[in-house]
């Protein structure tokens, strides 16, 4: 039996090595899939033109948008019910549903033969993203501190480098569906990032305080630690509270607050890219111009969410968001210059970047709650601002002078500082 115990050493450290393995793989099939996922979203809104003129519909009270919101419920449907899925199903069924919905709902939309098909397949397919988007920020964020800030960053950055890809190919080629076929395509070959980002690894316990007592026999205390001296007997100890009980009030406050940061700021990042080119017309842009200006401002939050995670152990994550949003909202008041507007819109791109996986990878860290929990708290309160607030934006700054855009999105991101 002695002589089996090298072969059962080697096994271990091969699975060892190879869990290192799956984990590069799954991390790379996660932003290869945030590429795509990016792709898909930013370019359903820059194709509606096109697809209005593809299916001889007519612009009407909603202007074709109402395959956005179908997207955008979907998305907002799954992320709601992420957690009864995973329950019914179990981990890797639940993940591979989500990337069967993915594909086929881009695969039906390059096919679609009418409107209403075409609607029905984005909420399909909006539901396969709002799915992915949670799994693949908790797979990246999970394990919480410095480096979960630069992971998350790098999948930010990803999503980011999609939608301004989207867009731009959508816009020079005019291939929305052969750029849907494409994501339908290479969304089946996640199966590295399946089989890694089903479940969460347990996070570690903080470690318990010493006993006021005797140091066993052989154990040193660890430094910094100064030597209990000898009880003369056992010390009376009061019954402890419950640490669920104790725990659940510190939790839920803050919890809450982080929510109403990633809701807020949601408004601002979709708020600036819906709006963008609308402001920009209406101060003097030619209209292809306006239309092909934004990806200055999602080219921005790429490179920042790529060059941001230098500071990521160097600044607190609390410092990084709060700074980024107050940048971010600086720039945003400085497109109230019209000649300036395009740069300033790029410049907040880069200001804001780092601003809510920051604060996902920071609330992991802080808050003692499940990484899967609170992923999906601060997701689903992103995507319903970022359905809800940009809307409302648009209410508030119709009759308003084109200035009111950019500083209502000033506002808001005050407001999300605060």
């Amino acid at each position: 039996m002695r002589a089996a115990r090298p072969a059962v050493s080697a096994v271990r450290a091969r699975r060892g090595g190879d869990g290192g393995g799956t984990r590069r793989a799954a991390a790379a099939a996660g932003l290869g899939l945030s590429v795509r996922l990016g792709a898909v979203t930013a370019a359903l809104g820059a194709a509606l033109p096109l697809l209005r003129t593809a299916y001889g519909a007519g612009d009407g009270d909603a202007g074709g948008t109402e395959v956005v919101v179908a997207y955008n419920l979907g998305a907002l449907a799954a992320l709601l019910g992420a957690g009864l899925l995973e329950r019914r199903l179990g981990g890797r069924p639940a993940v591979s549903w989500l990337l069967a919905a993915f594909a086929v709902g881009c695969a039906g939309m390059a096919a679609a033969p009418a409107w209403w098909v075409l609607t029905v397949c984005a909420l399909v397919t909006g539901a396969g993203f709002g799915g992915l988007i949670l799994h693949a920020n908790t797979f990246f964020g999970r394990d919480g501190g410095p480096r979960s800030v630069r992971l998350l960053n790098g999948l930010h950055a990803a999503f980011g480098a999609g939608a301004v890809a989207g867009p731009l190919v959508v816009g020079e080629t005019g291939a929305v569906r052969e750029l849907l076929w494409a994501a339908a395509a290479l969304t089946l070959c996640c199966h590295p990032f399946r089989e890694a980002a089903c479940g969460e690894r347990p996070r570690p316990e903080p470690p318990a305080p010493l006993p006021a007592g005797p140091a066993q026999s052989g154990a040193p205390p660890t430094r910094g630690t100064p030597r209990a001296p000898a009880s003369r007997g056992p010390a009376p100890s009061a019954p402890a509270p419950s640490p669920r009980a104790a725990a659940a009030p510190a939790r839920t406050g803050p919890l809450a607050a982080c929510a109403l940061v990633a809701f807020l700021y949601a408004g601002v990042e979709a708020g600036t890219g819906a709006l963008e080119a609308t402001h920009l017309a209406a101060v003097g842009y030619a209209p292809e111009d306006a239309a092909r200006l934004p990806a200055l401002f999602w080219g921005g939050l790429t490179v920042g969410r790529l060059l941001l995670p230098a500071l990521a152990g160097r600044v607190g994550g609390a410092v990084l968001v709060l700074a980024a949003l107050l940048t971010g909202a600086a720039a945003l008041a400085a497109a109230t210059s019209g000649a300036f507007a395009p740069a300033a819109y790029g410049l907040a791109g880069v200001c804001l970047a780092g601003a809510f996986p920051t604060l996902l990878a920071w609330s992991v860290t802080v808050l003692s709650d499940s990484a899967r929990r609170i992923s999906g708290v601060l997701l689903t309160a992103n995507l319903a601002g970022s359905a809800a607030l940009p809307y409302a934006l648009a209410l508030l700054t119709g009759p308003a002078p084109p200035a009111a855009v950019p500083l209502a999105l000033a506002a808001l991101a005050l407001a999300s500082a605060a």
